[in-house]
């Protein structure tokens, strides 16, 4: 049952991912659906593409800039030092960080920066007017202060999604407890779920180990301001002037360590998992189908969510800049993650948008088609489930259908259809062959045809959808060569004209020479028949 499921999703979310590369969503990506069935975690994982547009393949290991995904897994770091005793919801930014007393943010608490309600502006390019050496501690107290005195310009108490919140929220929780936030997030988070090597800040590692790991790493964007390919290393320019380490963002991660993340908080909310307190975890969640964050997570909007239409009301997730998302679906007990790189090599491309409602959809289907099959099954005396059968659809029989039909005694089935007085005028049968003497051999007859014609239908389906898919695929090698056969050829023009350049260069060389020596002869020849004359 699981492996006919995970075959089922891994087969759908690979064709999927393929199609987002052929049409230009994405460079490469990488999806996980986690999912409890039979007493166990499951996992279904897909990858495809590339890591860059000439790069390597995307596999399961890839890691990917999380960006905004970031948030709910420094929020659940919160949450676990709150459970833990070591912070409370309700302190004060100002009351561990002195720098930014009498600001916005500094009469913040904790859990109005969790949930987007500090009154801080949204963003600001913070980056651009550090007056400190980028990623120096000098300079991440300054972001931190400057992060605090940009406030919102709408109302108090509204709720603004703020990447400034983080930053400070972050900083509050390093301060608060004496430890760095990526040692914090290691210990409380990525460690205890057994995901440290797949997932957490990439810029605590050392730089010899981040410059082995650029085969694993999806790079992003090419970035004006640092002037050059953003890989293995942050996107977000807030956080690379912090040095890579931010409540907001900076942490890398593979699809299936995301969903193991994700599945740890359904564990939590069906009572199978101690990861934390059943309640915090609750009043942490956003109310379904409200336009408000939680603590950390998002809720599905009513109309046009990224989430698709097919996930439940009740589901949380979060959305990041660089391409990702993870939606937890606590009434299917099932987890979805999607990572990418959208943004290589430039954020201007926004199909990923309109891909993933889409591609949310089409899972929840793949997920639920083993589910109807099984509900349509008939159960024995035993009560478990009987091989599942084609569902009989009722057939007219000289103007009555087999349910209305008077049974046999003892039976289940129907009697024989009652002779029905021949009208006058009517033409006799005239081949006792020709008469249809039994209801259910033509029902089952007519359950054969149909059964035949549903199977030939859904057969030239898949054949329609295989031709359609390797077109697909065709036509992005065909660009690709062709594209590369435009760079050859400029590549060879630019060989031709060097070529032609250093041949007339010679040439002129050569003409030069000659027209040297030519007239230092003359010169001599001068010189000789004056000498003569004297």
């Amino acid at each position: 049952m699981g492996g006919d499921r995970q075959f089922r999703l891994e087969r759908e979310a690979a064709r999927l991912l393929a199609a987002g590369v052929a049409g230009g969503v994405f460079p490469g990506a990488s999806a996980a659906v986690a999912w409890w069935e039979d007493g166990s975690s499951r996992l279904a994982v897909a990858s495809a593409g590339r890591i860059a547009v000439d790069g390597l393949p995307v596999g399961a290991c890839t890691l990917f800039d999380l960006a905004s995904l970031t948030k709910p897994i420094v929020a659940t770091t919160a949450l676990r030092l709150v459970a833990a005793g070591r912070v409370a919801l309700d302190m004060r930014v100002e009351t561990w960080i002195p720098d930014v007393r009498g600001t916005t943010g500094g009469v913040a608490t904790l859990e109005s920066l969790l949930a987007h309600r500090s009154g801080l502006a949204a963003w600001g390019g913070l980056y651009l007017d550090v007056p400190h050496e980028i990623g120096t501690t000098a300079a991440r107290r300054w972001l931190v202060a400057e992060a605090a005195r940009r406030a919102d310009d709408g109302p108090a108490g509204r709720c603004v999604y703020s990447d400034l919140g983080y930053i400070l929220a972050g900083e509050l929780l390093a301060r608060a407890t004496d430890t760095s936030l990526e040692r914090l997030v290691e210990a409380e988070v990525t460690g205890p779920l057994g995901v440290s090597d797949e997932l957490g800040y990439l810029a605590a590692r050392p730089v010899a180990e981040r410059s082995a790991m650029l085969g694993r790493i999806a790079a992003t964007e090419r970035c004006d301001w640092r002037g050059r390919l953003v890989h293995a290393e942050v996107h977000d320019e807030n956080c690379a002037a912090m040095g890579g380490i931010a409540g907001h963002a900076g942490i890398f991660g593979t699809a299936r360590a995301v969903a193991t993340f994700g599945r740890a908080w359904l564990d939590v909310l069906a009572g199978r998992s101690s990861f934390l307190p059943i309640e915090l975890a609750r009043a942490a969640l956003p109310p379904p189908a409200a336009d408000r964050f939680g603590l950390g997570w998002d809720g599905k909007r009513m109309q046009q969510s990224a989430a698709g239409d097919r996930i439940a009301s009740s589901a949380f997730g979060h959305l990041g800049f660089t391409g990702t998302s993870i939606w937890c679906d606590p009434e299917r007990d099932v987890v979805i993650v999607l990572l990418t790189n959208r943004i290589h090599p430039s954020r201007a491309n926004e199909k990923i948008r309109g891909f993933r409602p889409v591609f949310h959809d089409r899972l929840v289907a793949a997920f639920e088609e083993r589910a109807a099959i099984r509900s349509t099954a008939p159960q024995n005396a035993g009560g478990s489930r009987a091989r599942s059968r084609p569902v009989r659809v009722p057939v007219t029989l000289g103007g009555l259908r087999p349910s209305t039909l008077p049974l046999r005694p003892g039976s289940s089935r129907p009697a024989s259809v009652p002779s029905a007085a021949p009208t006058s005028g009517a033409r006799p049968v005239a081949s006792a062959k020709r008469t249809r003497s039994s209801p259910d051999k033509d029902e089952r007859d007519g359950a054969s045809r149909r059964a035949r014609r549903s199977s030939e239908g859904s057969r030239r389906r898949r054949d329609t959808a295989r031709r359609a898919e390797r077109a697909r695929g065709e036509m992005a090698l065909a660009a690709r060569d062709k594209g590369r056969g435009r760079r050859s050829r400029r590549a060879d023009g630019k060989s031709a004209r060097a070529a032609a350049t250093r041949a007339a260069m010679a040439s002129k060389r050569r003409g030069a020479t000659r027209t040297h020596v030519r007239r230092r002869t003359q010169r001599r020849s001068a010189r000789k028949r004056s000498q003569r004359r004297s």
